[in-house]
């Protein structure tokens, strides 16, 4: 039996397989392959297997997700699951008073991580948004949700000046230019430069202060576009895990099945 988990972001989506038990993550694609139902029916054309189930965690559009239901039962005759958020499950209990406005990428985060630690834990997202979720003896306690490094990249270089957002030439910091060249010396590397410092002290902070609430240090899991990146930048010990929502999907798949 095969099921094919997707999770669609902002900017990318991530597609894994499960063959029985066995868990495979098919890698990352551009949001375009899926923003019409063309384009969907071409994507989805590329997949050569036959799956049983499908599950989601979109935070796509409306209009998108239906365009991909009716792609997908075209091509399969499925009716996926989207995976919602919920007030508790999988040993993790939702800190919002309202569970439902939790997004579901973040839930779907704090399950996948669940399955690498029984411990406190936070998780940072870093992709168009950057969010950050705190979970201390099974009870989520909150988080933050702020611009993503691109997002805050992309708005300064639209109203200050016709650069390359992309930062490809800036050099990546370590512990010797940090201590003697970090500083740029020309606007786009003042920009790239300058904001990855103010998201990496943002995370820093955060990690900082709910560690000296918690008294006790916690794991740190990043995911998201900009995820590996960061966690080379922060204090203290972390682990980049590109498929955290997928995985978490599959958890939430796992424990529904044993009831």
């Amino acid at each position: 039996m095969i099921d094919l988990l997707i999770d669609i972001g902002n900017s990318r989506i991530k597609l894994a397989l499960v063959d029985n038990h066995d868990y495979e993550y098919l890698g990352a694609f551009p949001t375009t392959e899926i923003r019409s139902e063309a384009s969907a029916h071409a994507f989805l054309q590329k997949l050569d297997f036959n799956p049983e189930h499908i599950y989601i965690s979109s935070v796509a559009n409306p209009a998108v997700e239906m365009e991909l239901r009716t792609v997908i039962a075209s091509k399969w005759n499925i009716l996926p699951v989207f995976m919602s958020t919920q007030a508790t499950c999988c040993g993790i209990t939702n800190g919002y008073q309202h569970a439902f406005k939790l997004g579901v990428d973040r839930w779907m985060a704090l399950m996948g991580a669940q399955t690498f630690t029984h411990d406190s834990f936070i998780v940072i997202d870093s992709g168009t948004a950057l969010t950050v979720d705190s979970v201390y003896e099974g009870k989520h306690q909150g988080g933050f949700i702020v611009p993503g490094l691109q997002t805050l990249r992309s708005s300064l270089m639209h109203k200050t000046a016709q650069l390359d957002e992309t930062c490809t030439t800036l050099e990546p910091i370590s512990e010797v230019n940090r201590e003697v060249d970090f500083l740029a010396r020309d606007t786009q590397s003042a920009i790239c430069g300058g904001t990855l410092y103010m998201v990496a002290s943002f995370i820093n902070q955060v990690i900082f202060d709910i560690q000296a609430k918690l008294d006790q240090p916690v794991k740190v899991y990043f995911t998201g576009g900009d995820g590996q990146l960061l966690s080379g930048l922060i204090d203290v010990q972390s682990e980049y895990i590109e498929d955290l929502v997928l995985l978490g999907i599959f958890n939430v798949k796992e424990n529904i099945k044993k009831g």
